[in-house]
């Protein structure tokens, strides 16, 4: 498989999205923590807030890729700088 994509969540686990496979996890040491989407189940992903209004009235939590937020103003620094 080649990979599309990856990216990173807040403890350093790697996220890597390849043609026609799963979605692997892998922790920041490297081991393989397996896959979403395997075993015939949708996965869905719900993209990073790209407006500040999605981040209200708890929005920020409904996010999980491409990380999790813990708050309302940790989802409006995503959306103000990307990090």
């Amino acid at each position: 498989m080649t990979s599309n994509g990856f990216d990173f969540d807040r403890g350093g686990d790697l996220y890597s999205a390849a043609s026609g496979g799963p979605i692997e996890k892998f922790s920041a040491s490297g081991e393989n923590l397996g896959g979403f989407g395997v075993g015939g189940r949708d996965l869905v992903i719900v993209p990073g807030p790209v407006a500040v209004d999605q981040c209200k009235n708890d929005g920020w939590s409904t996010f999980q890729f491409p990380r999790i937020f813990k708050n309302q103003g940790d989802c409006v620094q995503f959306v103000e700088t990307g990090k």
